[in-house]
């Protein structure tokens, strides 16, 4: 455009209309007034008077562009190839249709002519006033000058009324700070929570292993498993989903023990001690005959970790002395 209308001094129109028919991205609302300004007739804008040559130099340093679309110039040197007219070769280049260098001249001194011009002046002014953006700029800038931070929660409400454009930016800053501390928040809660929960099942181990010392070599026996397998859920759930709790393990493994007749003398079947146990069951403590003074299997699931706790020793020698009758599981171990 730059040489079209300042080095040939042609209308802007034609040009802008045959490469709106070119342009892949062409977008009349940019396309048009990019046109306009490239060849200095919005008269608001710095004149562009570009040198053919230098941009030659610049953008194509090679030549490869003009060698593609101008054939006869594909033997032509890399010193030569910008203004080969110039060729010192026998077989010189055609003559460029305008003098570069004089014709930029001569635009820009007929140009600046007319923008010294009274009339040029008003026009100019009431193109800027209606397209320009520095007097908002401007009136921008004072307004920030002029700016009083808020102080109170009263302030706050005022300042934004007052300046919407600002709070906006303030408000979409502060948001995107607030998820970026909230995103790290939860990164390191987490990680403590990972390194909590590390802890615990670690000092349950260690506390587990002070009660069964020999519980590594308990945990690596098929039969240990295999007996596993055959335990009401909570004896279970004690043993293989519990991270925390080294007391409730080591209540499952004297069971384990108990019913192997590990460090004690194995206890005896006791089917038919069932059948006199009483059937009044409670929750708070194990149900005993008044006689024999056999425990239930079905008592003890349904105490509470406290009650269980409180009974314990009970319930284990109820065990270790044959007197714990299997009404749920089905038999004795």
């Amino acid at each position: 455009m730059s040489f079209h209308s300042y080095n040939l001094f042609n209308h802007w129109k034609p040009a802008a209309d045959y490469l709106a028919t070119l342009f892949l991205d062409y977008e009349p609302g940019i396309h048009f007034s990019q046109c306009q300004m490239q060849s200095g007739t919005t008269g608001i804008n710095t004149l562009r008077v570009y040198s053919s040559i230098k941009q030659s130099m610049d953008q194509d340093p090679s030549g490869e562009f003009i060698k593609k679309w101008v054939p006869e110039l594909k033997d032509v040197s890399i010193n030569d190839i910008h203004t080969p007219w110039l060729s010192q070769k026998k077989e010189k280049y055609i003559n460029p249709i305008v003098d570069e260098k004089g014709s930029r001249k001569r635009a820009l001194f007929e140009i600046g002519q007319i923008r010294k011009h009274n009339d040029f002046k008003i026009t100019s002014k009431k193109i800027y006033d209606k397209h320009g953006s520095r007097k908002n700029t401007q009136d921008q800038k004072r307004r920030q000058k002029e700016m009083k931070l808020p102080k109170s929660d009263e302030d706050i409400e005022q300042w934004a009324a007052d300046y919407p454009d600002v709070a906006a930016i303030v408000e979409t800053i502060a948001m995107k700070k607030a998820r970026e501390q909230s995103v790290a928040l939860e990164e390191r809660v987490k990680a403590i929570d990972e390194m909590q929960l590390s802890a615990t099942k670690e000092k349950a181990e260690v506390e587990l292993m002070r009660m069964h010392p020999d519980f590594g070599e308990i945990r690596d026996s098929d039969e240990f498993h295999d007996w596993a397998e055959e335990q009401p859920k909570w004896v279970q759930d004690a043993l293989y989903d519990n991270d925390n709790d080294a007391r409730a393990a080591a209540r499952a493994i004297d069971l384990y023990k108990a019913d192997k007749g590990i460090g004690k003398e194995k206890p005896k079947s006791n089917k038919d001690a069932a059948k006199s146990v009483s059937t009044k069951n409670s929750r708070s403590t194990p149900q005993k005959d008044e006689t024999s003074s056999y425990l239930k299997e079905s008592d003890v699931q349904r105490m509470s970790a406290q009650e269980y706790e409180k009974n314990s020793d009970e319930i284990m020698e109820a065990i270790r002395s044959g007197k714990f009758v299997y009404d749920v599981s089905g038999s004795a171990r």
